[in-house]
């Protein structure tokens, strides 16, 4: 047997078992984070989509019609069907009750933790995978739409896996099939979870990232028809059942009005924000990692052109992943601070790579990085109170 062979024997089995014990804590740790007293927040006390989506999600289940949302006998199309398919899953395994409620956004974040660490792991490191989401399941704004009977948990996963197959079928050609189809299921899953943005984002943000690195030529060596077949399979028969029953009723309701009137802000009733809106939710929402998280960003402002340098692909990807989602929501008139969350596990691993290397360098610095970052937040957060506070503003976190 040869060196490297044994070297190898001896490596695999310690790397193995450190991210079997990796992967073993943070399902432990989220699903306390995430689960513990999820059934004990009195989700249908609240006049909220909660518990919209909940009644849905039990008329449905107990009139065995699993095809047309209806909220009080009407076709209820503000979302598309799988997340109602998988709340009434949950009322299967654990009974209609409000444990079984949260419990599929509780998963689902749990899911999107444990995809950012074995994604980081495998194109960074497995310390940058732990730290990436550790940080990812402890921000405020993760951590309750976590906890939340709502779409936003189930669309970022799928959104996220989406993203990191792409990525792998980009640059790991022994896996390139398998991990484009994923992406592709993945996009349909997220499709049939939240409207079309769901293959938007990620074909946008694949296509720019190609373009940018001058590797439009990958397009040639992608599935592209099988993989469009697959996203054709998934997402299309619920659709184009839909549309054949209800024709341009289910059009303007949910594709005219919540989605196009909503961007545009002509939707009526709808709270319109300013430009800047998503600043100070970031801000808020990645607490209480804000501070570092302005500090790798403005590490990676500086770094320039470096990112277009192949070592920096990785950052190049992530932060194409972030820009593109936070001008869309920007420029679009109607906002909500959680219509940003499928960015937190790009932005995570962003933080956590600079983390990493900052502690492998210069550590002393860190403190004056936490420093910096803190007194920017701070400030931003406190111009936002001010324009709130004398009615320049509507609250960014009132809607």
């Amino acid at each position: 047997m040869s060196t490297q062979t044994v070297s190898q024997v001896h490596r695999w089995p310690a790397r193995a078992a450190g991210t079997r014990s990796h992967i073993t804590g943070l399902v432990l740790c989220c699903s306390v984070l995430f689960l513990l007293h999820a059934g004990n927040q009195g989700v249908m006390e609240r006049f909220s989509g909660e518990a919209w989506y909940a009644l849905i999600s039990k008329n449905m289940a107990e009139s065995r019609n699993y095809l047309v949302p209806l909220f009080f006998d009407k076709p209820f199309f503000d979302k598309p069907i799988l997340y109602y398919w998988v709340q009434i899953l949950s009322f299967r395994l654990f009974g209609t009750n409000e444990f079984a409620i949260v419990f599929p956004s509780g998963l689902f974040g749990l899911l999107t933790v444990l995809a950012t660490y074995l994604f980081t792991s495998r194109f960074l490191d497995a310390g940058t995978g732990l730290l990436s989401a550790a940080l990812l399941a402890t921000t405020v704004s993760f951590f309750i739409r976590a906890r939340h009977a709502e779409t936003d948990s189930l669309f970022t996963f799928f959104l996220t896996l989406a993203f990191f197959s792409l990525y792998r079928a980009i640059h790991a050609p022994e896996r390139r099939r398998a991990a484009f189809w994923l992406s592709c299921l993945a996009m349909g899953l997220a499709s049939l979870t939240k409207g079309p943005l769901g293959v938007l984002f990620p074909g946008l943000i694949g296509g720019l990232y190609l373009l940018i690195t001058r590797n439009a030529a990958h397009f040639r060596h992608l599935p592209l028809a099988s993989g469009l077949a697959i996203l054709a399979a998934v997402a299309l028969p619920w659709y184009g059942i839909i549309t054949y029953l209800y024709g341009w009723h289910f059009i303007q309701e949910f594709l005219v009005r919540n989605h196009l009137e909503r961007f545009f802000g002509l939707e009526r009733g709808l709270l319109t924000y300013p430009f800047w809106f998503y600043v100070p939710a970031l801000l808020f929402g990645f607490l209480p990692w804000s501070p570092f998280l302005v500090a790798a960003l403005a590490a990676g402002a500086a770094t320039g052109r470096r990112l277009f340098d192949p070592r920096h692909r990785l950052s190049l990807y992530l932060g194409l992943w972030v820009t593109v989602m936070f001008l869309t929501f920007s420029l679009a008139r109607g906002k909500n601070e959680y219509y940003l969350l499928p960015a937190y596990p790009a932005l995570a691993i962003l933080v956590a790579r600079y983390l990493r290397n900052r502690a492998g360098s210069t550590s002393a610095r860190l403190p004056l990085d936490f420093a910096g970052g803190a007194t920017l937040s701070a400030l931003l957060l406190l111009g936002t109170g001010v324009t709130v506070a004398f009615g320049l503003q509507p609250s960014p976190w009132s809607g």
